[in-house]
């Protein structure tokens, strides 16, 4: 009938003792189908806490898996960060390079003209001093009144003037000298540190790769492990699903077997009894006239197959 988990039609025929010996026996398999019942409950209950109990183990290692997913992320964005880095010092590296060789062939040409600069202003500066000491020889044999001496005199400061002017643009070539000395140990020092930073930043590239493969391992092995959670958990979903349909079943099955749909249902924790309809307009007609009583025990019978129609 629809709407009923189950239905149970009862006839009865013969005398009274008949039908007293069957309520007995009807009686006896609804109270054992209730005892199968309460099992069925049982295992519903046991299934629940293990569902329960697999479904947080889940949640934990999805947790798991989304913390190292995110550990992923992170190295995923350090290693470009690295990777950026790499690219940035070897640019820095190629641009120290290039002034590098610049400024050496700068040097090398500035300090071969300065070196011939000083070399001619050498020269020089030995000729206005042997100048110089030739007129002052010459002044000692002369008088010092004649006009011969004050002529010498003049020529020599005049010499002096131009040997200090002299001495003055060798100091200059002399710096300039140093300077293209600074200017070339300034380069040098410069391309070191951007190829120290190369080696830094490969390094760091290098450490953020290892970092990203150990993260993404840790991924795997979390992927792994919820595979296998999730298969375990099926399998016991299956394997308590499965035992509870089966005792309870059992139990259905020596009373009637339209009741085998209620088994279903209690198993899978829901409705836990059975309402049974009798056609008592029918049934009990014939239990009329072929039972032979008083209408006090005919009454008394009907009760007690009223009496039937609830289990618990």
């Amino acid at each position: 009938m629809s709407g009923s988990l189950g239905e149970l039609t009862v006839r009865f025929t013969g005398d009274a003792s008949q039908l007293a010996a069957t309520i007995s026996e009807v009686q006896g398999q609804l109270s054992g189908l209730q005892k199968k019942s309460g099992g069925a409950t049982a295992a519903t209950e046991g299934f629940i806490k293990n569902t329960k109990r697999g479904s947080d183990i889940l949640s934990q290692y999805k947790a798991q898996m989304t913390a190292a997913g995110k550990a992923v992320d992170e190295h995923k964005t350090a290693l470009a960060k690295a990777k950026n880095a790499v690219e940035t010092n070897n640019s820095a590296l190629t641009a120290a390079k290039q002034k590098y060789e610049a400024t050496k062939k700068s040097v090398f040409d500035n300090c071969a003209a300065l070196k011939q600069e000083e070399k001619q202003l050498s020269v020089l500066s030995q000729a206005k001093k042997n100048e110089i000491s030739a007129l002052e020889k010459s002044n000692a044999s002369i008088n010092k009144n004649s006009l011969a001496y004050k002529d010498n005199e003049k020529a020599i400061n005049w010499t002096k003037n131009e040997l200090s002017s002299i001495e003055k643009q060798q100091l200059k070539v002399q710096n300039a000298l140093n300077s293209q000395g600074q200017a070339l140990r300034s380069s040098i020092v410069d391309y070191n540190n951007a190829g120290a930073a190369v080696r830094n930043a490969n390094k760091g590239y290098e450490q953020a790769e290892t970092a990203l493969k150990s993260a993404q391992n840790t991924y795997r092995e979390y992927q792994d492990g919820l595979a296998a959670v999730e298969k375990q958990q099926r399998a016991l979903n299956l394997q308590t699903t499965g035992k509870s349909l089966k005792d309870f079943g059992e139990g259905v099955d020596t009373v009637t077997k339209p009741l085998q749909v209620a088994s279903a249902a209690l198993a899978a924790g829901g409705v836990a009894c059975a309402k049974f309809a009798i056609d008592f307009e029918d049934n009990f007609a014939n239990v009329k006239k072929t039972v032979e009583g008083t209408p006090e025990q005919l009454a008394e019978i009907k009760q007690g197959i009223i009496d039937l129609t609830t289990v618990g």
